[in-house]
């Protein structure tokens, strides 16, 4: 492949590709349905003793959420 030099992550979107520089990211975690909560109507994590909202990505770029319980 091409290196353009940019370190990215790659996300499966319902089957479509999309990449994240990394950058971007400022932390990686795993999150059991457990650990998410609801605040204020939206789903919530703790991180580092802070409510962090969380959201579908597939729901944010238009696709439609498969119904799974994946994030």
């Amino acid at each position: 492949g091409i290196d353009l030099g940019i370190k990215s992550f790659i996300v499966d979107v319902n089957s479509q590709y999309f990449a994240i520089p990394v950058s971007s990211v400022k932390a990686v975690v795993t999150v059991k349905p457990d650990d998410i909560y609801i605040k204020d109507g939206n789903k919530n994590i703790l991180y580092q003793q802070t409510s962090v909202p969380i959201f579908n990505l597939a729901s944010v770029l238009g696709f439609e959420e498969k119904t799974d319980n994946t994030l």
